[in-house]
């Protein structure tokens, strides 16, 4: 499916991606505000494989879209690890995610961050904080789990790996944007938003590399040049 939103909301996913790594410090990511990251139980690994999550467009690992944060934050703990950051931010489109008067908490677990928002979204209207999106950035959190998408694709694949796993899903038309133009591009899902991944260069490259990718719900086309 068509990712609904335009070029203004390529635009945004974009800011977002790139500021993946920006916070500040706040709570405990809990969701209710009782748990904290450092009550959840420690994960553990088999000492001949890293753990992995999977990167899908209807969820993050076990947890999916429209989750809420109280039962999914846990879940996301328990093989993440405690965060190393929140984002945290009440108000009209707070942090550019949202809607107006809303909340949003961007959770990092070190190179892979969570999204929960208490907005109507295509997942869940009735105002619970839920999972809204994620966005990975790095080949290991900071536990050394491996997000991946189910195609087997992770942080530093290169464009060949790309066509090959993705094949006629993978658009890497070259679109301008503001400054010139940039290196992200979609791959097509069935949910309602599409797969965001961006390119350390151009796609004709053969050094450039996939250094980050993102899925789930943001607000349409309200960023312009």
């Amino acid at each position: 499916m068509a990712f609904p939103g335009g070029l203004g909301a390529r635009v945004f996913i974009m800011v977002l991606l790139t500021a993946a790594s920006c916070g500040r410090p706040a709570g405990p990511a809990d969701g209710s505000g009782s748990p904290t990251a450092t009550e959840s139980p420690s994960p553990t690994s088999s000492p001949s494989a890293a753990p992995s999550i999977e990167l899908r467009t209807d969820g993050l690992g076990a947890v999916e879209f429209g989750r809420p944060m109280e039962e999914a934050f846990p879940i996301l703990v328990e093989l993440l690890g405690p965060p190393v950051d929140e984002i945290r931010v009440h108000g009209d489109l707070p942090y550019g995610y949202g809607d107006l008067d809303s909340t949003v908490r961007r959770v990092d677990f070190g190179g892979l961050y969570a999204v929960f928002g208490d907005w109507e979204t295509p997942y869940r209207d009735d105002g619970r904080m839920h999972l809204i999106g994620w966005g990975a950035f790095e080949r290991r959190t900071a536990n050394g789990t491996r997000p991946a998408t189910p195609e087997g694709i992770t942080v530093g694949a290169s464009v060949a790996e790309l066509r090959a796993a993705f094949g006629p899903s993978l658009d890497l038309t070259v679109e301008e944007g503001c400054g010139g133009a940039w290196w992200y591009f979609w791959v097509a899902s069935e949910s309602p938003y599409d797969l965001l991944v961006s390119l350390t260069g151009p796609p004709t490259d053969t050094a450039s590399r996939l250094d980050g990718m993102t899925a789930g719900a943001q607000r349409e086309g309200f960023v312009t040049c």
